[in-house]
């Protein structure tokens, strides 16, 4: 998932920062989330520990990779010129070959199934670390927006011009980067979470209340 998508769905999950309504308010307050992700020490703290993750996952997958392309290698060169009714035919007559196929075949599935669990897991930890760090940035809005006697803060990948003066960006990171300067950020683990939910679905109901 591209971070700007990222950026962007963390902060729909936000509701639009509205004051009551004031006879005297007017201005409208705009903040760009995406340089608050990617400025503000929180922020720059989530990204490394994303990369750090990542090069974890990379590391963990390397030696399976390795043996996928290997094995992938070594049925290219067996069958290296032959149609595919040829192969099919030396695989109908060859057990031990048709062994060899069917075990690298299987391999290999496992592996790209595992790839793309961790890179769906990878996607889910880095979309949980952007809102976690948006998420800091909610009580400094609503302080900005009282300060300012503004009547909205909006994001300004949903402006379509506005004054400089209306950017609070700067003001956001700088009293933010005062209050947080590092996040939690541990990898997902997909499998886990959903036997987890499963189990909590198969616990029996509590007793109903007594009237």
């Amino acid at each position: 998932m591209r971070l700007a998508t990222l950026i962007t769905s963390a902060a729909l999950s936000f509701a639009t920062l509205a004051a009551p309504t004031l006879a005297f308010a007017a201005e409208i307050l705009v903040v760009d989330y995406g340089r608050v992700y990617r400025d503000s020490l929180s922020g720059k703290d989530a990204q490394n520990k994303l990369r750090a993750l990542s090069d974890t996952v990379v590391r963990e997958l390397q030696p399976e990779a390795d043996a996928a392309r290997a094995d992938q290698q070594s049925l290219a060169t067996r069958f290296q010129g032959k149609t595919e009714q040829q192969a099919s035919d030396e695989l109908q007559k060859d057990a031990a070959l048709r062994k060899t196929y069917e075990d690298a075949s299987q391999k290999i599935q496992a592996f790209t199934q595992k790839q793309q669990l961790r890179q769906q897991e990878l996607q889910e930890t880095e979309r949980r670390a952007v809102a976690a760090v948006l998420k800091g940035t909610e009580p400094i809005l609503r302080e900005m927006l009282t300060e300012k006697k503004a009547i909205a803060v909006v994001e300004s990948a949903g402006v379509i011009v506005s004054a400089p003066s209306a950017d609070i960006t700067t003001e956001v990171i700088s009293r933010l980067d005062s209050r947080v300067k590092a996040i939690p950020v541990t990898k997902v683990d997909l499998v886990a979470e959903q036997q987890a939910a499963q189990s909590r679905q198969q616990q029996p109901a509590g007793p109903a209340p007594r009237r």
